[in-house]
């Protein structure tokens, strides 16, 4: 189970905290305490 990372916070707090304008495919985004590196997750691109 390595390379597993977590991302628990909500989608508003995120963009608020970060500024972001655009969030492409929100309805794609679920927190969770457990990503797999075969599943897919958020990034930002400068």
């Amino acid at each position: 189970m390595c390379g597993r990372k977590t991302l628990t916070k909500d989608m508003q707090s995120i963009t608020e905290e970060l500024a972001i304008e655009e969030w492409e495919n929100p309805d794609n985004y679920l927190p969770s305490y457990n990503i797999a590196p075969t599943q897919t997750s958020p990034i930002l691109i400068d």
